[in-house]
């Protein structure tokens, strides 16, 4: 008898215990730099096609080194935009080397091919726009907007012709400091407003609803972070990578159950407002990729850019609960 009892506890142990795999994510920082070409700092991106930032600064956007951080002395053609007040509040980059900004007087979307040739006008009545997020390039770029308001709309453009562009998908009331999607736009996130954490939305048969209804709403309970503002989706890792501006410390967070992975502080710069504009991964591989962020910060006394690279890299842990 007692040694039915025995085997029975046994068993019942082995039911209540449930063992999964967890996950760690290091960073590794390579580039952090804060700096500025003599004017404001509105907005800093990362331009993958070029290996370069971009900073909207004193009303033309200057491209800044990503192997010292620094100002190369080249500016992008401004010619027949008008670049006065926030002038260009919010720009991107495709992995082609074009670069896009949303102009805050005229509401037109503006594209450059390179740095000698004034940009093109490719779409107009677009939001005001703090940040960008660019997946794809040709017939398949899609170019997300967001910003324009406290726990506003990711507006997502696309292209049938490479030469104008069209809203092709909304989600609605999710970000205004941060935002970053899926390729396949099935998946959003976004920072509704300084101090929020980021919030989640699925498509589902084809609305975008909380993730609260497909996962008890992991995604709508505070994080560590409060402030993310340059982020990116690493669809290999299933990661949201992003940097928190307000405590200078770069996070990444599981994309489908929100649980913090990995951080790793950064240089303070002193800035106390949620950076602007945004993040991009790279050299993607399973277990790895290199995240690039781009924001405002203080620079050289004044409010200039903050740019950044660090490789990531993701091991597993087995994690046994007891029930």
């Amino acid at each position: 008898m007692m040694r039915k009892l025995v085997l029975a506890a046994i068993v019942c142990v082995a039911l209540t215990t449930a063992g999964y795999a967890q996950f760690n994510v290091s960073f590794s920082i390579i580039l952090d730099v804060s700096g500025t070409t003599g004017g404001s700092a509105y907005c800093t991106a990362y331009n993958p096609g070029d290996d370069t930032f971009i900073s909207f600064e004193g009303g033309d956007i200057h491209v800044i080194s990503a192997v010292d951080g620094l100002p190369t002395g080249a500016t992008y053609d401004m010619t027949g935009h008008d670049t006065s007040g926030l002038g260009f509040f919010g720009i991107g980059a495709d992995t082609l080397g074009n670069v896009y900004g949303v102009n805050a007087n005229s509401g037109g979307m503006v594209r450059w091919a390179n740095t000698t040739v004034a940009g093109a006008t490719i779409a107009t009545g677009c939001q005001f726009t703090r940040n960008m997020c660019i997946q794809g390039t040709g017939l398949n770029t899609l170019v997300g907007i967001a910003g324009a308001a406290n726990t506003g709309d990711i507006v997502i453009y696309g292209t049938t012709d490479d030469i104008s562009y069209s809203i092709i998908d909304s989600v609605t009331g999710i970000a205004k400091s941060g935002a970053a999607f899926d390729v396949g736009l099935t998946q959003a996130w976004g920072t509704p407003d300084i101090w929020n954490s980021v919030n989640k939305k699925v498509k589902v048969g084809g609305v975008w609803v909380s993730d609260n209804v497909i996962d008890g709403g992991v995604w709508d309970k505070p994080l560590t972070s409060t402030n993310i503002g340059a982020m990116w989706y690493d669809d290999v890792n299933n990661l949201l990578i992003g940097s928190d501006a307000m405590i200078d410390t770069l996070f990444a967070y599981d994309g489908t159950t929100a649980k913090q992975y990995g951080s790793q502080a950064y240089s303070p710069d002193a800035y106390g407002t949620i950076g602007y504009n945004g993040g991009w991964c790279g050299d993607l591989a399973v277990g790895s990729g290199r995240f690039y962020w781009g924001q405002r910060g203080w620079g050289g006394g004044s409010t200039g850019y903050h740019v950044g690279i660090a490789d990531y890299g993701v091991t597993s842990v087995n994690d046994w609960t007891l029930y």
